[in-house]
């Protein structure tokens, strides 16, 4: 779990506009540092403002003087993303937490397909940096039009002109994903990020191949929509601890009822997907709404996101 000491400043070393509403960010530290290494896959949280908000790393984890984010101007977003596009120029700082892995690449594996499906594009890529010159990687490019396409040059650099294949849906249509995903192997591992409905869709698609849940690694930009406040009902939480019971309205959520209570969590995207609040339950069935816990974490019960999930049970016992 993280906390206040993992958060630090950088200083915005560089800033251009690619592919059209995405802007690439190079941060440093302000001394001329190294930065804390990080591993493939990984992403910062950005303090904005009162936002919390989560980007790849898009550049080799070897690059240890510089982080490379890309951000995708949101103009229905909820805010954080416009501050950065239009409120962030070089020279300025702001506060970023220490890299955190949760999306990565499967030890021993010989082959990896990629699919991204435009911004879902930068975790790939330092994978691919980072597999380098070992072959195997094959990644699949996403895009709805050929002036929208951000990064395309790393991404050639990444895995090579004859691994990158570009897929421009305005031209061509959403391509088979059965083709590009292919047939199974013990030593195939399959990568996904991008909008839900790509993802639910590879991911039907490779189980329908006979691919195994466990070669399937995917990270979402959010959870599961959650249900309306008139659907949850109340449920009690215990803390070990003091043993102190705190009740958790229909209309609240279990990180918000927490911090009425004078009990402090860190929590960063408060939608399910960081896994900065993951919190050990000791009693009690949680019922999981996010998207950052495994199958098995979930099946077992000793874990869950007050952010989002709610209980089954009446009382969860917390680990707090």
């Amino acid at each position: 779990m993280t906390g206040a000491d993992d958060w630090f400043p950088v200083r915005v070393a560089a800033k251009v506009r690619d592919g059209g509403d995405v802007f690439l960010f190079d941060l440093a530290d302000p001394a001329g540092g190294p930065l804390p290494t990080f591993q493939p896959g990984a992403h910062i949280d950005v303090a904005v403002g009162s936002l919390t908000r989560q980007y790849s790393l898009y550049g080799a984890p070897t690059e240890t003087g510089r982080y490379s984010i890309a951000v995708q101007r949101e103009s229905q977003g909820r805010g954080g993303s416009k501050a950065l596009c239009d409120g962030l120029g070089v020279g300025d700082t702001l506060r970023i937490r220490r890299p955190r892995a949760l999306f990565t690449l499967a030890d021993g594996a010989a082959a990896h397909v990629m699919i991204a499906g435009g911004i879902g594009i930068t975790p790939l890529l330092s994978m691919a940096a980072h597999l380098g010159n070992r072959g195997g990687v094959t990644l699949h490019y996403l895009v709805r039009s050929r002036d929208r396409t951000a990064l395309l040059d790393a991404a050639s650099q990444a895995v090579g002109q004859e691994n990158l294949h570009l897929h421009v849906t305005a031209e061509t249509g959403r391509p088979d994903l059965g083709a590009l995903i292919g047939a199974p192997a013990p030593d195939r591992h399959l990568y996904l990020c991008g909008p839900a409905a790509l993802l639910d869709a590879a991911t039907s698609t490779a189980l329908g191949l006979g691919w195994a849940a466990s070669h399937v690694h995917l990270e979402r930009f959010a959870a599961e929509p959650m249900a309306e406040a008139g659907a949850n009902r109340p449920f009690l939480l215990r803390l070990r601890s003091t043993g102190a019971v705190i009740p958790v309205m229909a209309d609240q959520t279990a990180a918000d009822a927490l911090a009425a209570a004078k009990v402090e969590l860190p929590i960063s995207c408060a939608e399910g997907v960081c896994g900065a609040c993951i919190t050990g339950v000791l009693d009690g069935t949680p019922e999981h709404r996010d998207c950052v816990l495994t199958d098995a974490e979930h099946a077992g019960n000793r874990l869950f996101t007050p952010c989002c999930s709610r209980a089954v049970s009446e009382m969860l016992v917390l680990d707090l």
